[in-house]
């Protein structure tokens, strides 16, 4: 693989590409305060009542499950395999 190429999930920036990427990055940097703020609000609140956190816990959970349930289903009747078996190892 070339230096020049990205590898995996990073890649690398360098000359006029790093004025244009921090340019990018920090122009938004009110959507990650509001983003916090509103965080640590919701943290409070939820540390103030602990039976609500809870509860609140156990519907995002569920609902995550209810979804990752309907893509395994959907995947499963698309015929494509949801894991593969790594190369060189033996089944039966």
């Amino acid at each position: 693989m070339a230096a020049d190429q990205p590898y995996g999930a990073f890649r690398v920036i360098s000359g006029a590409g790093v004025g244009r990427e921090l340019r990018r990055v920090t122009g938004r940097w009110w959507m990650v305060a509001l983003l916090g703020a509103a965080t640590a609000v919701l943290g409070v609140l939820l540390l103030v009542n602990l039976a609500v956190a809870v509860g609140t816990l156990a519907v995002i959970v569920a609902i995550a499950l209810l979804f990752e349930g309907i893509d395994e289903i959907l995947t499963a009747r698309a015929g494509r395999p949801t894991c593969s078996a790594p190369s060189g190892s033996r089944s039966g």
